[in-house]
């Protein structure tokens, strides 16, 4: 199975320099799990994602980064909730 996990950012024009070192570990140690299940696994950490978005998620991006998915896990928390929830509208519209 192909599996594509995201951990957006916060909102970059709040994001400061301190969650550039802080690697967001789940999504990573969730991956790690999935490969020594045999699962093919490509992880978006935030520090990736901030590259495509700056006043919107560049939605052709996220589709290519899906687009022979068999399924996408999204990590997200309080700070982080207002683009995870733009990313998930995004993959809903290019998977139905």
């Amino acid at each position: 199975m192909k599996v594509v996990l995201f951990c957006p950012p916060m909102h970059p024009q709040l994001e400061g320099d301190a969650m550039r070192v802080v690697p967001p570990l789940g999504v990573y140690i969730i991956g790690a799990k999935l490969r020594q299940a045999g699962h093919q696994v490509t992880v978006y950490d935030h520090q990736t994602l901030r590259n495509y978005f700056s006043d919107a998620w560049d939605e052709q991006a996220i589709h290519s980064m899906i687009n022979d998915a068999d399924a996408v896990g999204i990590s997200s928390n309080s700070f982080s909730w207002g683009l995870a929830k733009k990313m998930i509208e995004i993959i809903k519209s290019c998977r139905y």
